[in-house]
Order: C-alpha cells, then structure tokens, then sequence
C-alpha cells in the first residue's frame, strides 16, 4: 500500500490523539487539533504550555499521534519526539486571529507553545491490511505542507 492513503487520512481527520508520558512514567493521551503538517514527517499543534501534556514532553520527549476515521475504520499511530516551541517563528506559524481568545497576551504569550512531533515510525490500519512505517518512509515521502488554514476545509461530522 503506498503512503498516500495514510496521508489522505492526516490530512482529513484534523482532530488527533496526543499520546505522551508523564513525569512518573505513566502514560497520557489527550485530543488535539492538529494545526500543520509538514507531509508525515512532522506535525505541529498550539497548545497551553502549561498543559500536562507540553510538560510532561519537556522531561520525555517520547510521544505520539493517532489519527482516525470512524467512518471508515481506519487509523494510522505516527511515534516520534515532541519538541515544545516557544520562538516567534513557531508561534507566529500557527497564531490565527481565534487565537487571541486563548492566549490574550499575543503571539508571546508565555502560556503559548506549539508542541511539534517528529515522526520516526508509524503503523496504519484499513481498508483490510496492515502497514509498518519506517522512518526511511517516512524521510522519502513528499507530501509537502498543509496550510494553516487547511482545518477550513474539513467537513467535521
């Protein structure tokens, strides 16, 4: 099966689960918007920093994304590093005019941080088969990026 049936999945789901491990080890799962994709090999998301899960990837970077279609059944479980970023550029990236409403103090607000994944494996389940991601996959994809206005145009159900 090729990549881009995964990718068309990333693509159209918007919503993801953040999985990530807290400081005593214990695992964590939360929903997340994701808000920009750099084809499969990174995925960015704003969030609170400090929310348990930007945290909790301070001390352990080990995390994940799982991206599902109910309608569908399928899924794809993308595992990587999380970084947490807290520069203009990063910030700036992802900031909308919504924004605003969460982190009142502007683009710099200090409870204002885009977690990025950097995906080094993954395994997608669908339409019947099973597929192991490899990082060489994942580095010879090229679905390029999505724009950060592309959550317009999912038709959430």
């Amino acid at each position: 099966m090729e990549l881009t049936k995964v990718w068309e999945l990333v693509k159209r789901t918007g919503f993801a689960q953040l999985g990530f491990l807290d400081e005593k080890g214990v695992p964590g799962i939360r929903t997340v918007w994701c808000t920009w994709h750099k084809g499969l090999k990174a995925h960015y998301i704003s969030t609170n920093t400090s929310s348990l899960h930007v945290q909790a990837s301070l001390n352990n970077k080990e995390g994940c994304l799982y991206f599902y279609d109910s309608n569908s059944f399928e899924g794809v479980c993308l595992r990587g590093q999380l970084i947490a970023h807290q520069d203009r550029e990063h910030r700036e990236l992802l900031w909308t005019d919504d924004s605003i409403q969460y982190y009142p103090k502007g683009v710099m607000d200090a409870d204002y941080t885009v977690l990025e994944l950097e995906v080094e494996e993954g395994r997608y389940y669908g339409s019947g088969c099973n597929l192991n991601i490899t990082k060489e996959d994942i580095d010879v994809s090229n679905f390029g990026d999505t724009p950060k206005d592309f959550m317009d145009e999912i038709q959430f159900k």
